[in-house]
C-alpha cells in the first residue's frame, strides 16, 4: 500500500485530490470502521457506457424522502454527530513518533492533521484514510451547521468520490437529485436592445448560453451531475468516509512551525469555548517545540507528519504561510459553520470580514449575495434545472434543490 518513503513535515494549503484520483490510480482502503467499505478494484467502478437518465417528475414519496433526509442530517449536524465528544488522552496525535526519517509502512503510516472540517476537509480526510493514513480533523465550529444550500456535484467529482470510497458514492447517488437531465445556462434578465445595430435583440428570458454537462459525462463513462444538501453530504462523509471521532470541534489553528527536515511540524490551536451562542478564546500556556506537533491554546499538544489547511476563506494556515497580518484570519465563517445564525451574527460577521479582508490584502467586490432554499415547485422544473438571469449590475440564480425545492 505504501512505498518506502521518509516522512517530512510540510504545511499544505491544499491537497490535490485530482492527482491521487487519476484514472491510473486505485485506492486500497484500510478498514478500521464498520461503516467503511473493503478493498475494491478499478473495474468495480462505473462501466465505460452509462445510459442517459430520463427525467421523471418527482413523486410525493420522493419529495418526502429528500426533505426528510435533509431534516435528519440537519439534526445530526446540530448534535455534532460523529465528532469527538470527550477526550481520554489516548488519541494518536498526542504522542510523537520516536523516529526521525522513519519509513512509512502499514504499521507506521503517515500521520495527517487537517484544519477545517467542512466538505473539503472531510473529503481530504476520507482520501487519506482510504490510503491507510492516520487522520485527525480540527474544526473551529462548535457543531456542523444544520443548514447550507444544496451543492451540485459534477461528474468528475463524483468519480473522484467513487475512487476514494464506493460507499460514499453510492450514498451520494441515492441522496442526490440529477440535474444534468435538463437545460442549464444563462438567460438575459431584461430587455436588451441592439448595440450599434449589431447582433440580435434580446428579450427578457432569452437564453444566452446553454450548458451541456450530460453528454461529455456519458462519453467519459461518468455519472451525471447531482445536487445534494450540504448537511447530507457532511453526514455521508462522517458516517462512511472516516472513523467516528476523527473530527475535534471548537479548535482553530493559531500557528504552526516546521521543525526541520524529517522532524515534522508544531501547530498551535485556539480552543474555543461557546456560551449561549458566543465564544471566547482560552488563553494559551507555553509549550516547548517538540518534533511535529499541534498545540491548542489550553496547552493540548498534537503531533503529525503533515498539516493540511482546509480552514476556509479566512484560513489561518494561509495567513501564516504567506506572512499576512495577524487579523487576516478569524471566525467569520467556516465550511462547517456555514454562515450566520441570525441578523445580529450576520452584522458581526460582516464587520469582522471587512477587517480581515483589509489585513489579508483583499478588496470588497461591491456585490452582496443573498441566498435561500424554499419549498417551491418551479413552473419550468421539468425542463430547466439551473438558470442564471443576468441583469444590469446584478444577477439572479435559481436551481433545483431536489424535493420540490428551489435554491436561489
Amino acid at each position: 500500500m505504501f512505498g518506502r518513503h521518509n516522512t517530512r513535515g510540510y504545511a499544505l494549503a491544499a491537497l490535490l485530490l485530482t492527482s491521487i484520483c487519476s484514472p491510473t490510480t486505485s485506492f486500497t482502503p484500510t478498514v478500521n470502521n464498520k461503516n467503511i467499505q473493503t478493498t475494491f478494484r478499478p473495474n468495480q467502478l462505473h462501466a465505460a457506457t452509462i445510459e442517459a437518465p430520463v427525467r421523471k417528475p418527482e413523486t410525493p414519496e420522493r419529495v418526502q424522502e429528500v426533505r426528510e433526509r435533509f431534516r435528519t442530517a440537519s439534526i445530526d449536524a446540530a448534535n455534532a454527530s460523529g465528532c469527538a465528544k470527550d477526550s481520554d488522552g489516548s488519541e494518536w496525535w498526542r504522542t510523537p513518533e520516536d523516529e526521525t526519517y522513519r519509513q512509512v509502512t502499514n504499521e507506521k503510516p503517515l500521520r495527517v492533521i487537517i484544519t477545517g472540517g467542512g466538505v473539503a476537509g472531510l473529503v481530504t480526510a476520507a482520501a487519506c484514510h482510504a490510503k491507510g493514513m492516520k487522520v485527525a480533523i480540527f474544526e473551529q465550529a462548535s457543531q456542523y451547521a444544520p443548514y447550507g444550500g444544496p451543492i451540485q456535484i459534477q461528474s468528475n467529482a463524483l468519480r473522484a468520490l467513487e475512487r476514494i470510497n464506493p460507499k460514499i458514492f453510492e450514498e451520494i447517488e441515492k441522496a442526490g437529485t440529477i440535474t444534468a437531465d435538463r437545460v442549464s445556462g444563462l438567460k438575459i434578465g431584461y430587455k436588451k436592445g441592439v448595440f450599434l445595430g449589431l447582433g440580435k435583440q434580446y428579450e427578457k428570458g432569452d437564453w444566452l448560453v446553454r450548458f451541456d454537462t450530460l453528454q461529455p459525462a456519458l462519453q467519459a463513462g461518468l455519472a451525471p451531475t447531482r445536487v445534494v444538501d450540504r448537511p447530507v453530504i457532511q453526514q455521508i462523509l462522517l458516517n462512511h468516509g472516516i472513523p467516528e471521532g476523527t473530527v475535534r470541534i471548537k479548535s482553530r489553528i493559531r500557528q504552526y512551525e516546521e521543525l526541520g527536515e524529517g522532524k515534522g511540524l508544531k501547530v498551535s490551536f485556539i480552543e474555543l469555548k461557546y456560551i449561549e451562542g458566543l465564544f471566547y478564546k482560552y488563553v494559551s500556556k507555553h509549550v516547548d517545540y517538540i518534533r511535529e506537533k499541534v498545540t491548542l491554546e489550553d496547552g493540548t499538544v498534537a503531533y503529525a507528519d503533515v498539516l493540511v489547511g482546509a480552514d476556509g476563506i479566512w484560513s489561518s494556515v494561509r495567513r501564516q504561510m504567506h506572512g499576512l497580518e495577524t487579523n487576516a484570519d478569524g471566525l467569520a465563517a467556516s465550511g462547517a459553520a456555514g454562515g450566520a445564525l441570525d441578523e445580529a451574527e450576520a452584522r458581526r460577521m460582516a464587520k469582522e470580514s471587512v477587517l480581515m479582508a483589509d489585513s489579508a490584502g483583499r478588496r470588497y467586490s461591491g456585490f452582496t449575495c443573498y441566498a435561500a432554499l424554499s419549498e417551491h415547485k418551479a413552473s419550468n422544473i421539468e425542463e430547466v434545472s439551473y438558470q442564471i438571469l443576468l441583469g444590469k449590475d446584478k444577477y439572479f440564480v435559481s436551481t433545483d434543490g431536489g424535493g420540490e425545492r428551489q435554491q436561489w
